[in-house]
């Protein structure tokens, strides 16, 4: 299985690193206050949000025409990041206790 690659770190499977741009996105790498998140997704949908990440992050433009965009490279779309959208609004991970910010 090929890794895939955002911001940093590798991740297995491109559902993995699809769920960590979406996550990334709606709690501001976790500053972000799950009354923020929970505005964000009443204002947009999936798709929505899907389509400002790609914009806002240069998801889909490349470094030059020789250098292919972190879509292209890492084989997803609009509609694959937007489901990872649809399955963090289903699981809200940002409102899960962890050790660090136990409820």
């Amino acid at each position: 299985m090929p890794d895939y690659f955002f911001q940093g770190p590798l991740y297995r499977g491109k559902r993995n690193m699809l769920d960590a741009i979406a996550y990334e996105w709606l709690t501001a790498g976790g500053a972000n206050h799950a009354d923020d998140v929970a505005d964000a997704l009443a204002s947009y949908t999936d798709l929505a949000l899907a389509f400002e990440t790609i914009m806002a992050r240069w998801l889909g433009t490349g470094d030059g025409d020789d250098v292919p965009t972190h879509m292209k490279r890492n084989g997803y779309t609009l509609a694959d990041l937007a489901a990872a959208f649809a399955r963090f609004r289903a699981a809200r991970p940002d409102t899960t206790p962890t050790d660090e910010n136990p409820e």
